[in-house]
Order: structure tokens, then C-alpha cells, then sequence
């Protein structure tokens, strides 16, 4: 279901209950075992009122997760112009961070397909392929909470 809310629940929870779709999937996982927590996710979806392109409500893919602002920013670095540092990516994601509603020290961050393309030329394979990747650059990110836990042992 899009737009699920995993707050709640830890990561093992989410999914055991379901809670996280498919195709989504090896990014939050990614980003889970990096120690970024996620919060709410959605893989994509097009959703049709009529069979009039005009009334086509669209639910871009996306992922919300805390994270230290040093480990988003590596993020940040490997997506470039959106299209990832070396043009891997199908679609143009963007990273935002948002303010907590109730700690306004901490920020929320959400990376999303925020493509002009969409919902135009969208493709589900391109985005599950692009969700891939960028799963496969999380793997390479050595997070502040990775390197705290390894000083610990």
C-alpha cells in the first residue's frame, strides 16, 4: 500500500507486516543496515480517476528517513545534478531535508523522483532499476552511527 507510515515499527516490523513494498524494498533495506532510519516509503503509482490523462493522480517514489546531516550530504554528493555522479540513474531524484514538527533541531530527509518526466514517460522497471543503484551507493556509505559502533567493539 503507497504512502504506508512505518514509524511506528521498527525496521524488522515493517518487514514482517508487509508493510514495505517490492519494489522499494532494497533501498530502505540499504538504508536501514547503513543506520539510517527509515520512516515511511512508497515504491510509486499511478492512480486514474477517468482514463483522462488530466485527472492521472501520480504518487512519485519515494523514502523519508533520519539520518546525521555528514551522511546525507555523501548522499547528496553521489547524486550530482540528480542523475547520480556518473548518469546511472533513470530518473532525477532529489534530497530534501524538513524540520521536525516537534524538535525543530532535527531534520527529516526524503529523497524522491521528482522528474519532469513523470508521469509522462515513467517506467516501473527504470524506477525499480533506479532504486537499485541507488541502494548499491548506500552499501559504500560509512555513516557516522557505522563508524561510533565499530570504535566501540
Amino acid at each position: 500500500m503507497c504512502r504506508k507510515t512505518t514509524a511506528n515499527l521498527s525496521y524488522n516490523e515493517a518487514l514482517s507486516s508487509n508493510s514495505i513494498e517490492a519494489g522499494v524494498l532494497p533501498l530502505t533495506d540499504a538504508l536501514n543496515k547503513a543506520k539510517f532510519k527509515t520512516i515511511a516509503s512508497c515504491e510509486g503509482h499511478f492512480y486514474s480517476k477517468t482514463f483522462s490523462r488530466k485527472n492521472l493522480v501520480v504518487y512519485h517514489p519515494y523514502v523519508l528517513f533520519n539520518a546525521e546531516v555528514c551522511d546525507v550530504r555523501k548522499l547528496a554528493q553521489f547524486l550530482g545534478n540528480g542523475s547520480g555522479i556518473d548518469n546511472s540513474l533513470n530518473y532525477c531524484w532529489t534530497l530534501r531535508g524538513h524540520f521536525e514538527p516537534d524538535d525543530f533541531k532535527k531534520l527529516i530527509w526524503v529523497i524522491e523522483a521528482e522528474d519532469s518526466r513523470i508521469p509522462a514517460q515513467w517506467e516501473r522497471n527504470k524506477v525499480d532499476h533506479d532504486f537499485v543503484v541507488l541502494a548499491e551507493y548506500v552499501k559504500t556509505i560509512k555513516t557516522v552511527s557505522q563508524a561510533d559502533t565499530e570504535q566501540q567493539k
